[in-house]
């Protein structure tokens, strides 16, 4: 993310080539959302497709935009500019943000709502090409904790 709150990126030419110039995917804003007043955009995350193509997700005031490439190792992404996908309810904002294959190959996001609870949404074949939010519910008291006190060394 550069000091514009655009997001930026530099791709690999070939292996042992070199790399392109900087370029800039522009501020994460889809048309149809108002500009958000204080967004934090300050981690955006990028997945990679089953046919290979990338695609970045910006989170930033509950909201998350996303943008892709046209092809796999292309320089070109998409042009129409951000997309949005709005918060999983009205109260709800996005606090982190993650994304995966799923076991059909679909890239899925998995975010942590301000709510406490974990949501997921998942590409599909019919516009908007995304599901609507789903709860996965709040995780059980002291639960992260002890999964991540018997990963440390």
């Amino acid at each position: 993310m550069g000091r514009d709150d655009a997001l930026w990126h530099i791709s690999q030419i070939g292996p042992n080539v070199g790399w392109t110039s900087w370029e800039s995917l522009g501020k994460p804003k889809d048309t149809v959302f108002p500009e958000p007043k204080d967004r934090d955009i300050s981690e955006p995350v990028v997945g990679e497709n089953a046919d290979g193509h990338l695609e970045m997700f910006a989170p930033g005031n509950g909201v998350v935009c996303n943008r892709w490439q046209e092809s796999p190792n292309s320089n070109l992404w998409r042009h129409q500019r951000w997309n949005a996908k709005p918060k999983p309810g009205p109260a709800i904002g996005i606090t982190k943000l993650e994304t995966a294959l799923n076991f059909e190959n679909n890239l899925e996001v998995a975010e942590f709502g301000d709510d406490g609870a974990l949501w997921h949404a998942w590409q599909i074949d019919v516009p908007p090409h995304w599901s609507d939010w789903q709860s996965l519910g709040l995780p059980r008291r002291g639960f992260c904790q002890s999964i991540f006190s018997r990963l440390e060394p």
